[in-house]
Formats: C-alpha cells, sequence, structure tokens
C-alpha cells in the first residue's frame, strides 16, 4: 500500500483561508440578515466540503510545491472548478426539499473567488 503525503500545514493554510474568505463575503455583503439564514449557512458548509473533498482528490495536497511549476496553480484552479460545479449542483438539489430556500450562486461564486485567490496567493508568498 502506497503511503500518502498530505501536507497539512498547507491544508490548514487553507482552511484559514476559506475562513478569511466567508469573514470577507460577509464585510461585503454588509452584515445582511438575509446572509445569515440557516440555508446560506447550510450552503457554505456544503461548498466548504465539496471544496476541500475536490482538493483532496486531485492531490492538491501531495504536491511539493516549491518545486512545482504551472500545473500546481492549474491543478488547485481546476479542483476549485470542480467543487464550485458540484456544490451549486448539490444546492440547487437542496433547495427541493420543503422549506429550503434557493441557493444564491453568485454567493457561493464570490466565496470560491476570493478562496482561490487567497490560496493562489498563500503559495507564490
Amino acid at each position: 500500500m502506497k503511503k500518502i503525503n498530505v501536507r497539512w500545514q498547507l491544508f490548514l493554510y487553507d482552511l484559514s483561508v476559506y475562513i478569511l474568505s466567508a469573514a470577507i463575503l460577509i464585510l461585503l455583503y454588509g452584515f445582511s440578515p438575509a446572509l445569515f439564514t440557516v440555508d446560506n449557512l447550510i450552503y457554505l458548509g456544503v461548498s466548504f466540503v465539496c471544496l476541500f473533498i475536490s482538493r483532496f482528490l486531485v492531490r492538491v495536497y501531495q504536491q511539493i510545491w516549491r518545486y512545482g511549476g504551472i500545473q500546481c496553480y492549474i491543478r488547485l484552479i481546476g479542483a476549485d472548478g470542480i467543487a464550485y460545479f458540484v456544490s451549486v449542483c448539490a444546492a440547487y438539489l437542496m433547495s427541493y426539499i420543503p422549506e429550503m430556500a434557493r441557493p444564491d450562486a453568485v454567493l457561493i461564486f464570490v466565496l470560491y473567488a476570493i478562496n482561490v485567490i487567497g490560496s493562489l496567493f498563500i503559495r507564490m508568498v
């Protein structure tokens, strides 16, 4: 069985970038009560799970970023694109549950955009 080397420090950096991205999103929306509905928090949780599962499946956290080239960055952007598509589809499927509001795809997109920019920035520094 092959040993999987996961760069947990990079995962923790990405986790902090995700939390910071969500905080920036809250600031951009101006603490709107519409943002803090249970449905939106569930959708943000679903997008969190989709994002990190996608990055683990594409093996973003198994790369050595110091010696990697453009393919590492393309892999990260591709993983985030896949995660965005899956999370929007999951959110729309969840909206068919009674009493769940339709998801705001723009909200999820802004979260992913801020997150991928922050993740790329952390890797370039």
